[in-house]
């Protein structure tokens, strides 16, 4: 009797930490699960304000603006959602209050055509990075549905016609500095690429003056590059001149200008 009653409470004792072993595995998956929710929807808030943050004097839409603060609005409340108290309160507020804002007095967009394209090919960069983010934010909310189908394939088509021009510029600026540099073969093949490509786009689009110019400028650079190739070369020897006259200090001056664009490629 003694022993069965033993036996009993031990058996009882371990259900119960078996049950509180459970309960609490179930509570750690519970958090890590609310923690990884947490941080995917921080990380998409973060995406975005980085974005935002360098949108600002890019030819984009106010469209664009409210699509990204419609995201932001909506991590927010998938997070608060998740973590069941007011901790992102006063930032759902701030970017609704922002929303408004735009709605109210939108602000008037840079057109394509007016943007001052930067020089340095590591701002074309950056500016491409953040068009790529847009157009992957655009898609996401495309399919969630959150913006109608006909507002994501006309802003889609603006910022891919951006890319275009960005990546354009940044090509033809390239090879023409490579001209100057007298890095014939890589512009030249740089340039008839470019000319290509830019032929197909002018069938494609006809009236636009921004490819017509460019072809016309890629033309340009091409023809220079054939006047180089045809320009004779100079003589570094006078006929009937001994051979141990010539300069010796210059032998590596003409080895330079011959290899040296060599060892950058």
């Amino acid at each position: 009797m003694y022993l069965t009653l033993v036996f009993i409470i031990v058996c009882i004792l371990i259900l119960i930490l078996v049950i509180v072993n459970v309960i609490q595995q179930y509570k750690k998956r519970k958090q890590a699960q609310i923690k990884m929710e947490v941080g995917r929807q921080k990380r998409i808030i973060e995406e975005v304000e980085f974005v935002l943050a360098n949108v600002s004097g890019l030819p984009v839409s106010n469209n664009i603006i409210m699509i990204l603060y419609g995201r932001i609005e909506e991590a927010l409340i998938a997070a608060k959602k998740v973590i069941g108290n007011a901790q992102f309160d006063q930032k759902l507020n701030n970017t609704r209050n922002q929303m408004q804002q735009l709605k109210a007095n939108p602000p008037k967009s840079i057109s394509i055509e007016s943007f001052q394209i930067p020089s340095e090919e590591k701002n074309i960069i950056a500016i491409v990075q953040v068009l790529k983010s847009i157009k992957a934010i655009l898609s996401s909310e495309s399919q969630k549905g959150r913006i109608p189908h006909q507002v994501f394939s006309s802003e889609n088509q603006k910022i891919s016609h951006f890319q275009l021009r960005l990546n354009i510029e940044n090509s033809v600026s390239r090879a023409s500095g490579m001209v100057e540099q007298d890095r014939l073969t890589t512009a030249k093949q740089m340039l008839t690429k470019m000319q290509l490509t830019l032929e197909s786009l002018e069938k494609k689009m006809p009236d636009d003056k921004y490819i017509q110019h460019k072809l016309s400028e890629t033309k340009d650079l091409l023809a220079q590059i054939e006047d180089k190739e045809k320009a004779p070369k100079p003589v570094t020897q006078k006929a009937g001149e001994p051979k141990e006259e010539v300069a010796k200090p210059t032998e590596g001056k003409e080895d330079d200008a011959i290899f040296g664009d060599r060892k950058k490629w």
